[in-house]
């Protein structure tokens, strides 16, 4: 789909499940590509290093290596995460 950013039209795409706050929170730095032009403008005009910017993002990406804690990851699938691996597992003692 290709649309100017200056466009006076605009589009809203849904995806079906948790379209309004997706699973799944991780910390990462976004690059360039991954920033409106707002974004991008505001960047270069406040003078910052984007790299240096790590945020907690929530997106519908694909998740690897993901360390979740298993209550959390009980819920996620309840709503509708997909597992696809589990590389490994830490047992840790608890209380209630």
């Amino acid at each position: 789909m290709k649309m100017k950013e200056t466009s006076r039209t605009g589009w809203i795409l849904l995806h079906e499940a948790h379209n309004s706050y997706p699973l799944a929170p991780e910390k990462r730095a976004l690059n360039l590509e991954q920033m409106s032009g707002y974004q991008r403008r505001l960047m270069a005009d406040l003078n910052l290093d984007p790299s240096n910017s790590e945020k907690l993002v929530l997106t519908l990406e694909d998740k690897e290596k993901y360390v979740v804690y298993y209550m959390n990851l009980q819920k996620y699938l309840s709503l509708g995460l997909r597992l696809n691996k589990v590389r490994r597992a830490i047992e840790i003692d608890q209380e209630p």
